[in-house]
């Protein structure tokens, strides 16, 4: 058996959030709304009246001139209100995670902005800075800038456009609020199969852990063809955001799931998701829950076809048992952790299942 995928790489869900640290942009839908909030002084919504290039860039550099973004603002969630059209500075498109905003694929926007140190408005992050978001907007009610985005963000799962649609499903997701799950259960429950899809993942995202059964129909019907997908090959065509929703579903439950209660769905996951990053994000949740009716599953895919699947199928087993015998081999060597799988299941067959049958009928 090959190493379908190594070990440090699966290793990227328990580091996900060490993306924005380092300034690499996480993938398009899964922003972080409440961190971008806190970090840029002026918020609104906007629609865009035209673009324009303002000259070559500086001799030497192979990069696209700078742009100037007119834009007609709809609503002022923070920073002193302003006449009624702004101009925005901008590059596009930028490398190495920078400067990342296409601002043609939509005419509407959410922008997070700054005042640069010429003056003119900037992105607060040039890339996850200005997110497609529905014209549609709620009454201005709200004094709370969070309240007042949450409201227009859920009047825009209205929009005739499903790509805007789907843009307000992720960012509602990002607000990262439990009050946003009652609109996203709707949607899970009558949308597009996209629509459902990033509903799912936004709900957990909103702490509501009624989504993790969706959650788990979505991932057993996944396969790893998700990893190579793209929704575009130079720029994305529409407001839509580019990443898979399943796939940012699993990490979601590596990262966030730990309530007991996800468990029978997380053992679900495990035992039937075609996916080796599916079965992994369940053993990851499952790892730190450390709920004992979780390791006749864990002991089962020991044998798992996927080397990582075995590596956190030991890493479980050893965390809820404290087994010597089932403790995970540092570093990738198949033979190390061929050779580890076996020694726990031994030991689970010879002398662990008599122990820990009792403690898993009570956890039930």
């Amino acid at each position: 058996m090959g190493l379908k995928s190594p070990v440090w790489v699966y290793m990227l869900f328990a580091s996900f959030s060490i993306l924005a640290w380092a300034h690499v942009p996480a993938p398009e839908g899964t922003e972080d709304l409440h961190n971008l909030l806190a970090i840029s002084p002026i918020v609104f919504h906007a629609q865009v009246t035209s673009i324009e290039g303002i000259g070559p860039p500086p001799a030497g550099l192979v990069v696209q001139p700078a742009q100037i973004a007119v834009l007609t603002v709809d609503r002022w969630y923070r920073g002193n209100p302003r006449p009624g059209t702004v101009r925005l500075k901008f590059f596009y498109p930028g490398f190495d995670g920078e400067d990342c905003i296409d601002l043609h694929r939509s005419n509407s926007w959410l922008i997070l902005a700054k005042l640069g140190p010429d003056g003119a408005y900037e992105f607060a992050d040039s890339c996850e800075g200005g997110l497609p978001m529905s014209a549609i907007l709620a009454p201005a009610e709200k004094k709370d800038c969070l309240d007042q985005l949450q409201a227009d963000l859920i009047a825009g799962l209205q929009d005739s456009d499903p790509a805007l649609r789907v843009a307000n499903i992720a960012r509602l997701g990002g607000l990262k609020l439990r009050s946003s799950s009652e609109a996203l259960r709707k949607i899970m429950d009558d949308g597009t199969a996209d629509e459902q899809a990033w509903a799912t993942y936004a709900t957990l995202r909103s702490g509501d852990l009624t989504a993790i059964g969706k959650a788990a129909s979505i991932l057993i019907d996944a396969d790893e063809s998700l990893w190579q997908r793209r929704r575009y090959e130079t720029s994305p065509p529409d407001a839509a955001p580019t990443s898979e929703p399943a796939m940012n579903i699993e990490f979601e439950i590596w990262r966030e799931v730990r309530d007991p209660k996800a468990v029978p769905k997380l053992i679900k996951i495990l035992q039937e998701a075609k996916s080796d990053w599916a079965r992994t994000s369940a053993l990851g949740a499952l790892q730190e829950i450390k709920d004992p009716r979780s390791l006749r599953a864990a002991v089962a895919h020991l044998s798992d076809s996927s080397s990582s699947v075995q590596y956190h199928a030991l890493a479980t087993v050893n965390g809820i048992t404290g087994a010597a015998e089932c403790e995970a081999p540092v570093g990738n060597n198949e033979s190390e952790l061929l050779a580890a799988a076996e020694t726990c299941t031994r030991w689970w067959k010879e002398s662990g299942s008599r122990k820990w049958v009792a403690a898993t009928a009570q956890a039930k």
